[in-house]
């Protein structure tokens, strides 16, 4: 089964009641565009940023500064960070870990999701001083763009958030196969961060939008919204007129001491260890101080298979299948036996 994850435009206006995406599967990073697929976008407002954890775990940021969350269970979306301000920017990355950028009438402050409608804060700026984009590489390390700073947040059991470089940043994007780390920079045209002293230009005109898959790999539009693709030093035109393009990223992170109460199983395939809440949610045990969640409705039962594989029943006694991000209804009418198990 492919996995996909968003990537977006910004600073367009779209009315959606269905969109059509171009779809890129990049388990192999060299592989071409290849599929399309509709989603049922809101109707109700412009939709500024579109971006996804892994499967169709879609979140999209609307003109109205309100973010939503699709449940696949549910087969709707579902405002979050509904009381943290309205919302500029966001990132999944590819743990999917979601960090937001909101803004209050004194700062600007950057969130990582913490709980099903948690936030915690990690960083803070004057209102004065905006910040402009946001990436995360993974739940150990997060870059965001403060005016003409570029800022790397890193997690040692807590986070410390450091300027790594003052310069031109206009969007940045760290690549999930490599952490690799590009951004739009002076004059528009992209570049490849090295380090504080060395960085690759890798474009000879501007661009509005990138999105890095690794150190040689890179898909971004240009202003005249034709999609380009970039690997091992050779840029080739993939569409023109885009609205939304597709890739990869896995699962949904969050930091929290897990409190078990309810039933949980352990995943023969890869003894990855998942749990039901004391909220009756779903969730994937990382360590004392982190949990990914993994679904958006309650469940009674789970039965795990591997770390992206699990069975379970929810209180309409439904029996759904998860499998790399997605969930899907296998039978309306379940059962567990007297040991617990789902049959």
């Amino acid at each position: 089964m492919a996995i996909y994850q968003l990537f977006f435009i910004k600073n367009l206006r779209f009315l959606f009641i269905g969109a059509f995406i171009i779809i890129l599967n990049i388990y192999d990073v060299n592989t071409s565009f290849n599929k399309t697929k509709n989603f049922p976008f809101p109707d109700t407002t412009g939709i500024m940023k579109i971006d996804v954890g892994q499967g169709e775990d879609l979140w999209i940021l609307t003109e109205n500064y309100e973010l939503y969350h699709w449940d696949g269970i549910e087969r709707k979306f579902i405002r979050k960070a509904k009381d943290y301000g309205p919302i500029y920017d966001f990132s999944v990355g590819p743990d999917g870990l979601a960090v937001i950028v909101s803004r209050s009438p004194t700062n600007n402050n950057v969130f990582i999701r913490s709980d099903i409608d948690s936030w915690e804060w990690i960083y803070g700026s004057d209102v004065r001083v905006p910040i402009i984009s946001i990436s995360n590489c993974d739940y150990n390390k997060i870059f965001t763009i403060e005016d003409r700073k570029l800022i790397v947040c890193n997690y040692d059991n807590a986070y410390s958030c450091d300027t790594l470089k003052y310069g031109i940043y206009d969007q940045i994007s760290c690549a999930f196969h490599d952490k690799s780390l590009w951004f739009i920079g002076s004059g528009h045209y992209i570049y490849l961060y090295i380090n504080k002293y060395i960085e690759i230009i890798r474009s000879e005109v501007p661009f509005k939008q990138i999105k890095a898959l690794s150190k040689q790999h890179v898909i971004g539009i240009d202003y005249d919204s034709t999609l380009w693709e970039y690997i091992n030093g050779t840029w080739t035109g993939i569409s023109s007129n885009v609205v939304i393009i597709i890739t990869y990223t896995p699962g949904e992170y969050l930091t929290e001491v897990p409190i078990i109460r309810f039933p949980v199983s352990c995943a023969f395939h890869d003894k990855s260890l998942w749990f039901i809440g004391y909220d009756y949610y779903i969730y994937l045990y990382i360590n004392n101080y982190k949990k990914i969640i993994r679904s958006e409705v309650p469940f009674k039962q789970i039965k795990a298979l591997s770390e992206q594989h699990a069975i379970g029943i929810d209180y309409d006694s439904i029996l759904w299948k998860y499998i790399n991000g997605t969930w899907t209804w296998i039978i309306r009418t379940a059962s567990i036996n007297y040991n617990g198990d789902i049959f």
